[in-house]
């Protein structure tokens, strides 16, 4: 999964859309941001696990 951080333009066209399309790219984003921290959570406990890595005391 690749976030899409939206570009300046992008962000003045969703703020003049108005107040729901502002709080839906928040909410967009917010949930992307989850999954990626979810996704890279998982690839840690994997490499731990794997033993390529040592846990942090």
């Amino acid at each position: 999964m690749q976030l899409h951080i939206p570009s300046e333009q992008e962000i003045r066209k969703i703020y003049r859309e108005g107040e729901d399309a502002v709080v839906q790219l928040i909410q967009n984003l917010s949930g992307d941001i989850k999954t990626m921290a979810e996704a890279m959570q998982k690839q840690q406990e994997l490499i731990e696990k794997l033993g390529l890595v040592q846990k942090s005391i």
